[in-house]
């Protein structure tokens, strides 16, 4: 169901057909609605998910995972985890019209993507964000960041009022801009 190669194989009990929805009932990850792929029977940690004609699968699945969180924090059992069955059929749902229904859950999968879009473009903006960082510390070390003014006290003048108790190392570099100093 998560895209997991081996299937465990049964023959016998609840036979799911190609498009019910199941809802896992047992275990930590309880409240996960599951659309069926193919014609199977159905394993004993999971319920057909039935519902009125008069709701959108798309809207039902959005409300249940709107729900997912306090499903799980008001789960029974000790050892394995029990979808709270009273609380599950007491939530209370605004149900607006079909149609409405439609439209609301082609607006979430809209901003959904768009939400994807920009995590992609934000991580790509990071990784470039970085790169751009260490290019600049790049350029800023070896003195091409800013134009480099004549007029500027030699680094090897500025070492030498510094280092007053011990005499500085610095050596001169081929590619070290005119002024520049290197020291250890």
């Amino acid at each position: 169901m998560r895209g997991k190669k081996e299937a465990i194989s049964q023959e016998s009990g609840i036979l799911l057909q190609n498009g019910d929805k199941v809802i896992l009932v047992d275990g930590e990850n309880l409240g996960e609605v599951f659309d069926i792929n193919e014609r199977g029977y159905m394993g004993s940690t999971f319920r057909i998910l039935k519902h009125s004609q008069a709701i959108n699968n798309g809207f039902l699945e959005f409300f249940l995972a709107l729900q997912k969180k306090k499903l799980r924090e008001n789960k029974t059992g000790s050892a394995i985890p029990h979808l709270n069955k009273k609380l599950f059929a007491r939530l209370p749902c605004a149900l607006p019209p079909l149609n409405e229904q439609v439209r609301i859950v082609l607006q979430i999968k809209n901003s959904f993507q768009v939400i994807d879009t920009i995590d992609r473009e934000q991580n790509g903006l990071a990784s470039i964000a970085a790169l751009t960082k260490s290019k600049k510390l790049d350029l800023a070390m070896r003195g091409k960041l800013v134009p480099q003014d004549p007029m500027d006290e030699p680094a090897s003048e500025l070492l030498a009022r510094v280092t007053t108790s011990h005499k500085s190392n610095y050596e001169k570099l081929e590619d070290l801009p005119a002024g520049w100093a290197v020291t250890r």
